[in-house]
């Protein structure tokens, strides 16, 4: 956007205040020519015009006072009702004032039709969530060819932002030949068709996990690894689109191929509302979820979340917390109570292909048995990159340090956990709605407590579906 800015501002007319550029070869002659048509125009009120042909006087005879004197008086009486409105409003949206350059590009538009300013006006009115008003503007200026395409994107923006991915996904296909938006609107149009009012998503993989058990290092558990099936849904409704309230219902279930006694399952239902979109926002959140394993009742849990993000140019901070009251069953019951985590999270955008996270996560388990409770505290990173119209790879890496509560019976010391995890994500999408996966995972666990001491690599293949209505 920057670059279609300048371009703007280099299209309008100079200010008399502006710097004079001396021309390659002097020319006096030329220059009192214009000179004499810069004082015509200044004394019939055509402040434009003389201002134009004082400027090229000025620079056709570098020793000419008279057109920088008039220069200067013009610069000195061009109050706030004589500046280029257009010019005005370009400065005040790159310094942020969005309500105020609204009205500027507002005031040219009353004077005459002008596809530029009804984009900036659009752009102003778009970042400051105000999408009804934006559109009028957008469509005032995609039918002009230097500025319409962007027009048309931002179109397709608010249709995605409201849901309606029916509107947002041609709109995004037209703008596929583009020079200016070839590769972001496919991308785009990918993206509406994954998203609406209404979405679905599901997933199957199968994985292996070398340490099931958790069996610490050096220790021979022949039964320890073992393979996996798992498939999971959801579906999220969002009446009012991107900005509102939400609900989303989901299940996952996982079949271990021999231990069968760590087969799980859960169910969940959630209920939220954003407040903002995709640059800032709010959320708000209810849980429920009830978890099985082996075949049997094992889990629980009422969870609250809340989280917020704001963005700054390419840079997005975002902060997340979350509580969850846990209700463990059968022997798994001293494990209840209440689990909370938080986290500070930066995101850097390097182009539009790639991103950057770093983060700090602190979290507190409060168990009923206060030598399994836990704090725990520690960095978290991950990175981002699309290569090409089809595949993506992502890396992500955690760094934990654990203290539990009191000292457990039996070993007479207060236990102390380290962990270290990251992963290699690949997908490859396969169409609109179809996307193979892979993950390469693993994670070491170092503690003061040999038997706590292990390692696992994980590693699973799977296939997706996401599609929005």
């Amino acid at each position: 956007m920057t670059a279609l800015l300048l371009a703007l501002v280099l299209a309008a007319q100079p200010s008399p205040c502006d710097p004079v550029q001396p021309a390659p070869r002097a020319d006096p002659a030329a220059a009192a020519s214009y000179r004499t048509v810069g004082d015509a125009e200044r004394a019939s009120g055509a402040r434009d015009t003389a201002t134009t042909a004082y400027r090229l006087a000025a620079s056709l005879d570098p020793a000419d006072p008279d057109s920088r004197r008039a220069l200067r008086e013009l610069c000195e009486t061009e109050g706030a009702a004589a500046v280029d409105p257009f010019r005005r409003g370009v400065e005040r949206m790159e310094r942020g004032d969005l309500r105020e350059a609204v009205a500027d590009f507002q005031a040219v538009r009353a004077a005459r039709p002008d596809a530029p300013s009804a984009l900036l006006e659009g752009v102003c009115l778009y970042r400051l969530g105000d999408d009804r008003g934006a559109e009028p503007a957008f469509h005032a200026a995609e039918g002009d060819p230097e500025v319409g395409d962007t027009a048309r994107f931002y179109l397709g923006l608010i249709a995605l932002r409201r849901g309606d991915s029916q509107q947002a996904a041609p709109l995004f296909d037209g703008l596929v030949a583009s020079s200016g938006y070839g590769l972001v609107a496919a991308d785009m149009a990918l993206i509406a068709r994954r998203s609406g009012i209404f979405t679905v998503s599901a997933l199957a993989t199968v994985g292996w996990n070398s340490n099931l058990t958790l069996a610490p290092n050096g220790y021979a558990n022949s039964g320890a690894a073992d393979g996996n099936a798992s498939i999971a849904a959801s579906a999220l409704w969002r009446p009012l689109g991107e900005s509102g309230p939400y609900a989303r219902v989901s299940g996952a279930y996982q079949q271990q191929f021999s231990l069968t006694a760590f087969d799980s399952g859960s169910g969940s239902a959630a209920v939220g509302w954003q407040l903002g979109h995709a640059d800032r926002a709010l959320v708000a959140e209810y849980a429920y979820t009830f978890s099985t394993l082996g075949g049997a009742p094992y889990l629980s849990s009422n969870r609250l979340l809340g989280s917020g993000w704001l963005t700054f140019g390419s840079f997005t901070l975002t902060g997340t917390y979350l509580a969850r009251f846990e209700s463990y069953m059968s022997v798994y019951e001293p494990f209840s109570g209440i689990f909370q985590w938080a986290e500070l999270r930066g995101a850097w955008w390097f182009g539009p292909f790639s991103r950057l996270g770093l983060g700090y996560q602190l979290g507190a388990d409060g168990t009923n048995v206060n030598y399994l409770s836990w704090i725990e505290q520690g960095p978290h990173a991950d990175f981002f990159l699309q290569l090409g119209r089809s595949f993506r790879l992502g890396v992500d890496g955690w760094l934990g340090f654990r203290t539990f509560g009191a000292v457990a019976p039996g070993p007479g010391v207060v236990r102390a956990d380290t962990y270290l995890a990251g992963a290699l994500l690949a997908e490859y999408d396969l169409g609109n709605h179809w996307t193979l996966q892979a993950n390469l995972g693993a994670r070491q666990a170092w503690s003061n407590l040999p038997q706590f001491t292990n390692f696992a690599f994980v590693p699973s293949v799977g296939i997706s579906y996401l599609a929005g209505f």
